[in-house]
């Protein structure tokens, strides 16, 4: 039976055609194993390259320590691009369910959903904002209008483009994520009515802008000083893309598939490309290792046992803190980096730092998300009072 849904679109997505059945993932809103094993992972290759990084700096690059597998893969790209294909995958399988269970028009339904993720994203956000600021006893005078920026959460993605602004937490993916999910509906309406038409139209794009990117950053001077190609919304919109097309037309990822995901990973891992298409090996070495973990974690979940159960347990409840451990991580590093010093080299105070940071954005994490949650609930309850 067709569902209204966005963009005025049947919910059902024609799987048929397209070879596919409807995701299990769209039919039980539980949370699932797999995408929380893929939350740990990429938070904790972020907070390894992010560490390893500022400590290389602290210690003037003489602290040689890992930042990614071989040459050609770094820990911090990879968490990156799995958390955008992991955003797209479920924000294909939330628009199915949320204009599913909607009777709205379709203005109506667009506007809601912009409102449920803005409820996700904004009040955490916005209290480890409040924190980041307090903490560094940041006092701002002469507040502009780019205060919004941070009000939005853009002001990271505006700062690595070279606008001066208040930027606290989130980085620049956080702004990228944002500007993601205001095209989301679209995209979701191009994916459900030409899905092939649309993934070749955005491999196309990515391809074109992957090769005229040198000559955008002579004509924008400063932007390149800050601004990665890889950090660009109009590259990262494939990986977004990507995922949303595997969370609705690949319902289940077969074990044949692991030798084409090691091949391209290992393609990635020892591929000497110039400057100019290098991220392409994230783009190879972060699909491969996403459809690898969504194949090791569908199986996981079949595991039965007490251990089995245990471990899937701590896992999903380590993912429920990863947004929030995201956007401070990089400010307890930065506090690690200034106590510490010159003296980063010295292998105690290298991993003494990083249990002590560790521990630190943890318990902010768990704080903040507890309280913000408590807040969250208060509110709601006075709502339908």
């Amino acid at each position: 039976m067709a569902e209204r849904s966005l963009g005025g679109i049947q919910s059902e997505v024609p799987n048929r055609a397209a070879g596919a059945e409807t995701p299990a993932e769209n039919r039980h809103p539980a949370r699932y194993f797999r995408f929380d094993l893929i939350r740990v992972f990429a938070a904790a290759l972020i907070f390894i390259f992010h560490y390893n990084l500022e400590a290389g700096s602290a210690s003037q690059g003489n602290l040689i320590r890992p930042y990614g597998f071989g040459k050609y893969i770094n820990f911090g790209p990879l968490g990156v691009t799995l958390f955008l294909l992991l955003s797209g995958y479920l924000v294909a399988v939330s628009f199915r369910r949320f204009s599913g269970q909607s009777g709205r028009g379709r203005a109506s339904t667009v506007f809601h959903w912009y409102l449920r993720r803005a409820s996700t994203i904004y009040p955490r956000y916005w209290v480890c904002y409040l924190v980041a600021a307090l903490g560094s006893m940041t006092v701002y005078q002469h507040v502009g209008r780019v205060i919004l920026l941070s009000i939005l959460g853009l002001d990271g993605y505006a700062e690595f483009s070279g606008v001066n602004t208040y930027y606290q937490v989130g980085e620049w993916y956080l702004g990228a994520i944002i500007l993601l999910y205001l095209m989301a509906p679209f995209l979701y309406g191009a994916l459900h009515r030409k899905p092939r038409l649309t993934m070749i139209l955005l491999l196309a794009w990515y391809l074109f802008f992957l090769f005229f990117y040198p000559r955008q950053i002579s004509w924008f001077g400063n932007r390149a000083s800050h601004f990665g190609i890889d950090s660009d919304v109009l590259l990262r919109v494939l990986d977004f893309g990507i995922g949303m097309y595997i969370g609705m037309y690949v319902p289940k990822i077969r074990t044949a598939v692991l030798l084409p995901c090691a091949a391209a990973f290992l393609i990635a891992f020892f591929w000497d490309v110039p400057n100019v298409v290098y991220p392409l090996t994230g783009e190879l070495s972060g699909v491969s290792t996403f459809l690898a973990f969504l194949w090791l974690g569908q199986n996981i979940e079949r595991i039965p046992g007490k251990m089995a159960q245990r471990f899937r347990t701590v896992i999903s409840g380590l993912a429920k803190y990863t947004y929030t451990f995201f956007l401070l991580h990089h400010v307890a590093i930065a506090g690690t980096m200034r106590a510490a010093g010159d003296r980063m080299n010295q292998p105690a105070v290298y991993w003494g730092g990083m249990l002590w940071t560790l521990i630190m954005t943890s318990i902010l994490t768990v704080a903040i998300d507890l309280g913000t949650n408590a807040a969250a609930a208060k509110i709601r309850a006075l709502g339908k009072q």
